[in-house]
């Protein structure tokens, strides 16, 4: 499957690969939105994405163009915009036929996930990695908290994003992690999900201002319960 990007920045396109790669997509980047749309025909992208930001003045005539030529289902098209976008400038992309709009800031976890469920709900897609990563709202009810191996001290915070490989964690105390480094095992540790408490041992795959961990040895009946809870809200997010 193909995407074009039409951005003048390296970093969003390297954002893009990173993230909607696995999903077995090819990203075309052009950073000249009117080559970009003369070679759309032989191109044949099945998703366009088109930053607003580096291109307020081109985005429309070139979703005329693409409208004129594929409908809605065949090739999808998602404006990447700055965030607050204007309102009256959204209503026209939906009337142009867009087929979604996503704030540019892909390094936020649900700005990447609405991307994602905007693209799954027009294309078949599957990610190839492990599973899925979902960033959790107010309303999981989602709580991770692990003893530091070596101090024993309670370490607490937010999970940022999580998969039933490991998790992305941010300390409400950084200077917690004081002593943790890749490979660190962590064996005590408690992971609310929903009315369940899982005992998942970790490993530490990176430190800095957040923490990755990766389950190790993770219980299969607990590890059961995490993906079932993911896979449920992953759909209900796709259908919102």
């Amino acid at each position: 499957m193909k995407a074009l990007l039409v951005t003048e920045r390296q970093s969003l396109k390297e954002t893009v690969d990173h993230h909607i790669g696995p999903q077995g997509v090819a990203v075309i980047h052009y950073e000249n939105p009117l080559k970009a749309m003369d070679n759309i025909i032989e191109i044949d992208p099945e998703i366009v994405l088109f930053s607003a930001r580096d291109y307020p003045r081109h985005w429309k005539p070139f979703l005329i163009f693409l409208r004129n030529h594929r409908e809605r289902r065949s090739t999808i098209f998602i404006l990447l915009t700055p965030p607050k976008f204007d309102s009256d400038e959204a209503a026209k992309a939906q009337h142009l036929g867009v087929n979604g709009i996503v704030e540019d800031s892909l390094h936020e976890a649900t700005q990447r996930d609405k991307l994602k469920a905007i693209v799954q709900r027009y294309k078949n897609i599957e990610d190839h990695r492990a599973n899925q990563r979902y960033a959790p709202d107010e309303g999981d009810r989602m709580i991770f908290v692990f003893s530091h191996p070596f101090n024993y001290s309670l370490v607490t915070g937010t999970v940022r994003d999580i998969s039933g490989d490991g998790l992305r964690f941010e300390p409400f105390n950084a200077g917690q992690l004081r002593g943790l480094e890749a490979g660190t095992l962590i064996d005590h540790a408690g992971l609310r999900i929903g009315d369940e408490t899982l005992h998942p041992p970790c490993k530490v795959v990176s430190t800095g201002p957040d923490l990755r961990l990766s389950f190790h040895s993770m219980d299969p009946e607990e590890r059961g319960l995490l993906l079932s809870h993911l896979a449920s809200r992953v759909l209900a997010l796709k259908y919102t």
